[in-house]
């Protein structure tokens, strides 16, 4: 569900946990907090994602509460035709970045109706033009895990230098890998930054 917007307050709708925040090449700055509503059907937690977003207020592993300022709303990453806030849902139970599209996400609508009755809101596909379908097909393989950088590399390197660095790439060379021989970071260090951020 796409809300357009720009530069304004987001905040988490529930109580729950940053699972993955960072940025990705498609969706720009990102959170995805893991609520503490389940799913009737699975029992698992589900994941909300907010995507697009001019700035973030919080970092993979911090505790949120409902209402809680998360981000700001913005225009960031490849796939998007102008400001926005892009919101998605998922009974996954856990992000890793990689593993979550529209084919298994769930209409936020369904959860929360009550904050999704006004004219802003429209569901992705009532909006989605032919031009833009084509764009996602082309944006597809910049989904993989690989265009998923985790806060836990960015701020290591500090934010400034990874924006000059993913300036710098061309859009296929903008890949985790490539990032962390650029900066010397190992999988052993990568694994440690990530375990900090946990604990």
């Amino acid at each position: 569900m796409d809300i357009a917007v720009n530069k304004e307050p987001v905040y988490s709708p529930q109580k729950g946990t940053v699972l993955s925040a960072g940025y990705w090449t498609s969706a720009g700055n990102y959170v995805a907090i893991e609520t503490r509503d389940k799913d009737p059907d699975t029992n698992t937690k589900l994941v909300i994602r907010f995507l697009h977003l001019k700035s973030k207020s919080v970092s993979t592993g911090d505790s949120v509460s409902k209402g809680e300022e998360i981000a700001v709303s913005g225009n960031t990453g490849t796939d998007t035709t102008g400001p926005h806030l892009h919101i998605d849902i998922n009974n996954e139970g856990e992000y890793d970045g990689a593993d979550i599209n529209f084919s298994n996400t769930i209409d936020p609508k369904y959860f929360w109706p009550h904050y999704f009755d006004g004219p802003t809101f429209a569901p992705h596909e009532e909006h989605q033009t032919e031009e833009h379908q084509t764009e996602d097909e082309l944006l597809r393989k910049f989904d993989s895990a690989e265009y998923f950088f985790e806060d836990t590399l960015i701020n290591y390197v500090g934010e400034e230098e990874f924006m000059k660095w993913i300036n710098s790439q061309p859009l296929e060379d903008q890949t985790v890998p490539n990032f962390k021989k650029a900066f010397n970071i190992s999988d052993e260090k990568e694994k440690k930054l990530k375990q900090q951020a946990r604990e």
